[in-house]
């Protein structure tokens, strides 16, 4: 199984902005992207092909499946948008080589 959670960069930010609304001050803002950037796709890529090649390590026996189950955590505004999830689940792959992908996305 492979799972991508919050990156650090948000991670960082939640604490942050949790510790600054306990102390009374103003949380900090950013802008969100609502695009499927090179970077992630990138991201996605190597971590399919790195799951895949794991399995892949591993001797099975004939009729064995090999099922690389995908788990994509997103924050709720871009989990609700359509084209953004639509977009993802066409770049992810069905299969690689002898293994098959399974994706679900996990709204926060």
């Amino acid at each position: 199984m492979k799972t991508i959670w919050r990156s650090d960069y948000e991670m960082e930010y939640m604490t942050e902005n949790t510790r600054a609304l306990s102390e009374g001050r103003q949380p900090r803002v950013r802008r969100l992207q609502r695009e499927f950037s090179a970077g992630l796709q990138n991201k996605l890529k190597h971590d399919l092909e790195n799951a895949v090649e794991q399995l892949s390590s591993f001797d099975a026996p004939d009729g064995c499946r090999r099922i690389v189950l995908f788990l994509m955590e997103l924050d709720h505004a871009q989990a609700m948008t359509d084209g953004f999830l639509a977009e993802i689940r066409d770049f992810v792959q069905q299969e690689i080589g002898d293994a098959q992908i399974e994706f679900k996305l996990i709204p926060l």
